[in-house]
Formats: structure tokens, C-alpha cells, sequence
């Protein structure tokens, strides 16, 4: 990656990611999750109306995961998961087209995957 910027220029990287894309280098494979800015001006929900208003947010995060989803396959990735109720999308991409999918106007971030860890009670 000589010649070329860091992937630690960009603020919307986590710095763990960012460890594991140097350390890959540009040919190199990385699991990534992909979080999505939050909606905007989304009506309040009303708790009669509970059904449509899951169906309308799956609907929301669909369409402004679509054109990131584009992007992370058009650059050689694959989508591996989808949660739209925390507005992710998890991927193995190569390391070079991170900074390309950082581009994407709807993502709010990009960092690794995390393992589910119980609280303590």
C-alpha cells in the first residue's frame, strides 16, 4: 500500500478494522460489518399500528441497504448477513474495496464482528 493512503485516514473505520487492513494488506480478506446511518424523519410508531410499522422499517433499512449491498459485490464481496433492526449488513470483502464502501453515502460505519458476550448479572 505504499503510495496510497492509510486505511486509518478514514473516520468512519474502526480502529480494529483498520489493524486488521494493514496487517492484510490489499489482496487480503476481511469480515466486516457495515452499519447504516438511522432514518430520517421517520414518523413516530404508534402501538396499534405495530405490524405495519416493523414492516415499514424493514422496508426503510431495504432500501438503503440495496445500493451498499451493490457496492460490496460489485468490489469482489459477498453479503454474509443482514439485521435490519440494528441496521447492519455483515461481509467478507477484500481489504482494497473497504474505502470504496466507506464511500457509500448510508454508511455510518465500518468495523469487524464482535462475538455476542452475556452480561453480567
Amino acid at each position: 500500500m505504499e503510495g496510497s493512503a492509510t486505511f486509518t485516514d478514514v473516520d468512519k473505520i474502526s480502529a480494529e478494522l483498520a489493524s486488521q487492513l494493514e496487517a492484510s494488506g490489499e489482496d487480503g480478506v476481511v469480515e466486516v460489518v457495515v452499519e447504516l446511518e438511522p432514518p430520517n424523519g421517520q414518523a413516530p410508531v404508534e402501538p396499534a399500528d405495530r405490524k405495519a410499522a416493523i414492516a415499514a422499517l424493514k422496508e426503510g433499512f431495504q432500501a438503503v441497504a440495496e445500493p451498499v449491498e451493490q457496492a460490496i459485490v460489485s468490489s469482489g464481496g459477498e453479503i454474509t448477513g443482514k439485521a435490519w433492526i440494528n441496521r447492519t449488513l455483515r461481509a467478507r470483502v477484500p481489504a482494497r474495496s473497504v474505502p470504496l464502501i466507506v464511500e457509500q453515502d448510508a454508511v455510518a460505519a465500518v468495523t469487524v464482528p464482535r462475538p455476542l458476550e452475556l452480561e453480567a448479572s
